[in-house]
């Protein structure tokens, strides 16, 4: 299939993607805090976390330790989520994603485990990938700018999906801290979506393989479409789930 091919099957998939109304906001707020929970458990998972949802939970609500799991998958837990609450902070006061928010999201997610390197963009190069080559360090802050703007340049025209998709694939690529990216990214691309009425998405643990490669080949093909596949699927799945408690 084409580019132009694949971009008409990525326009069909969203034309079932709409945004939750207002009255179904409201109506889902008590589900909302459920999904967040989960939104921890499943985005530590996709980064190495042994908890499970039920202790991820526990550790939230009580900030007691799950016994006989590693210290730091627990104050990540309790990291993440903070991140997701400044998410919430940020929407609620209709503020705009920058550099500093990107970076103050990085460090309320990391400040407990890793405070050396919490809310700081690399100062080295990126460790621990190797199918393609991030920018090096000194050009990241330029970098993570450039993305910004070109992504406050499309907010007004392009779909909220497929511009969520690419700021995520964006950071990915940047890859502007030592560790953490995947999550930050995600964390920016739900602000995204958020802000414009769909519901917290969630890359399920079970799909990660699927997530990895999709942005794998996002890299090497140099063609957006598979990630947007991606997230296109899990923002469904979201709404399913919201509008099935509704």
């Amino acid at each position: 299939m084409d580019d132009g091919g694949r971009l008409a099957d990525v326009l069909v998939a969203l034309g079932s993607v709409r945004p939750l109304t207002p009255d179904e906001i409201a109506r889902s707020r008590g589900f909302e805090e459920r999904l967040q929970i989960e939104a921890v458990y499943a985005g530590n998972a996709l980064d190495g976390s042994t908890l499970t949802l039920d202790e991820t939970a526990r550790v939230i609500a009580t900030g007691l330790a799950a016994a006989g799991k590693p210290l730091r998958d627990q104050v990540d837990a309790l990291g993440h989520a903070e991140a997701l609450r400044y998410v919430d902070e940020l929407i609620a006061t209709s503020r705009a994603l920058t550099a500093d928010r990107l970076r103050h999201l990085h460090a309320l997610a990391f400040r407990r485990s890793r405070p050396d390197i919490a809310g700081r963009f690399r100062t080295a190069p990126a460790t621990g990938v190797t199918d393609y080559s991030p920018p090096d360090a000194v050009f990241v802050p330029e970098s993570i700018d450039g993305l910004l703007a070109d992504y406050t340049a499309r907010r007004d025209d392009e779909h909220p999906v497929i511009l969520a998709a690419d700021l995520h694939q964006g950071i990915v690529d940047i890859h502007p801290f030592e560790t953490g990216n995947g999550l930050t990214a995600r964390l920016a691309m739900n602000f995204h979506l958020m802000q414009y009425g769909y519901p917290l998405t969630i890359v399920r643990p079970e799909d990660g393989d699927r997530y990895a490669d999709a942005i794998r080949r996002t890299r090497t093909t140099g063609g957006a479409h598979a990630f947007r596949h991606v997230l296109i699927a899990a923002v469904r799945d979201s709404l399913d789930r919201y509008r099935a408690v509704l």
